[in-house]
């Protein structure tokens, strides 16, 4: 009984971290960890392709507004290892900058907070490559949602290398 509860633990554990965080998320970036903090929204699209995660980072005003446009975005690469707690998203290149303050980031180190589903991210954020063991404060930290599942046409080339992906593994497996 307890080695059938075991094999049904790890099981489990490594089925919720290793879930397919493709998507759109969106939620808080605060820059700050101690005294004044500064909220801003952020917005981050995802395509993981076989365990690699590729995606667009927007990060908008402190005071934004409905329709506000983005000050910055980057592209940011990580990897989705099967059974690790902590994953990394590393900055890219800058893909639009509209000249106003973005923040100093170079990597988002987070976990999935959710029990049940990928829906929550939450995290920090540092202006240099830091290992993943660190218990460094950071610069400030994050948390997204899950908005929806799909990205948007910026996405489309990754998201396509994903589907014809999937249909060859469908092909094959059959």
């Amino acid at each position: 009984m307890n080695k059938l509860l075991t094999i049904a633990l790890l099981f489990s554990a490594s089925f919720i971290y290793a879930q397919d965080l493709t998507g759109t998320w969106e939620g808080e970036f605060v820059r700050g960890t101690l005294g004044l903090k500064q909220p801003a929204k952020m917005v981050l699209e995802i395509v993981q392709v076989e365990g690699k995660m590729y995606g667009l980072f927007d990060l908008y005003p402190v005071d934004t507004r409905q329709g506000d446009k983005p000050n910055i975005t980057y592209t940011v690469e990580g990897v989705n290892k099967p059974n690790s707690k902590r994953l990394a998203l590393i900055q890219g290149r800058i893909v639009l900058d509209l000249g106003r303050s973005g923040p100093d980031f170079m990597q988002f180190i987070f976990e999935i907070k959710s029990k049940d589903t990928a829906d929550i991210l939450s995290g920090k954020w540092f202006p240099h490559l830091e290992p993943l063991n660190s218990l460094e404060r950071g610069s400030g930290t994050f948390t997204v949602k899950r908005i929806s599942n799909t990205v948007s046409e910026r996405m489309k080339q990754v998201s396509k290398e994903k589907e014809i992906l999937e249909k060859l593994e469908k092909q094959t497996g059959e």
